[in-house]
């Protein structure tokens, strides 16, 4: 019994030894509490402080935005009057140059006359002759033809003429 009685005071001065300079359980939760409360208010100082900041940029983003798309609407509508008056001054000209134009111009390729060649020769009703007689017949052809009468006719005028000969027979 000795020995146990032995062990247990030594287990008892070990325990002191121990805990001596050891601060206790309430004395850490009590610190741990100080240092969350500290924490927890340094933290809403930044949000707040950011909050603050943010709203403040975004009210100067929004102002400075504000600013630049008023200033293009008035510009815009400055520039849209100008550009309708000189489509208006632009409208008054064409009036006016259409009213003093009372001749219509005549656009006709077929219809018009072309001066005989030197052998008397109307070039125009020996092309659609041609034309009527061999409708297959080629440019060069008409032309050849045209040159061993004496009468010179561009392969242009040619081309013109069969154009209108077509359109003239599909119609």
């Amino acid at each position: 019994m000795c020995a146990r009685c032995a062990a247990a005071v030594g287990y008892s001065i070990l325990m002191r030894v121990m805990s001596h300079g050891q601060p206790s359980v309430p004395d850490v939760t009590e610190h741990l509490s100080e240092l969350s409360a500290t924490i927890e208010r340094t933290l809403a100082a930044r949000i707040t402080e950011t909050e603050q900041r943010m709203s403040e940029h975004l009210t100067e983003t929004l102002q400075s935005l504000e600013r630049t798309v008023t200033e293009r609407i008035e510009r815009t509508s400055g520039d849209a009057q100008a550009s309708q008056t000189q489509m208006r001054a632009m409208l008054q000209e064409m009036k006016a140059a259409l009213e003093a134009t009372t001749a219509r111009p005549r656009l006709a390729l077929v219809d018009r006359t072309v001066p005989a060649g030197e052998s008397g020769m109307d070039k125009a009703a020996f092309v659609r002759q041609c034309f009527t007689e061999h409708p297959e017949m080629r440019n060069a052809d008409i032309q050849r033809k045209a040159s061993e009468q004496g009468v010179n006719i561009s392969p242009a005028y040619i081309s013109e003429l069969r154009k209108a000969f077509t359109e003239e027979q599909s119609a």
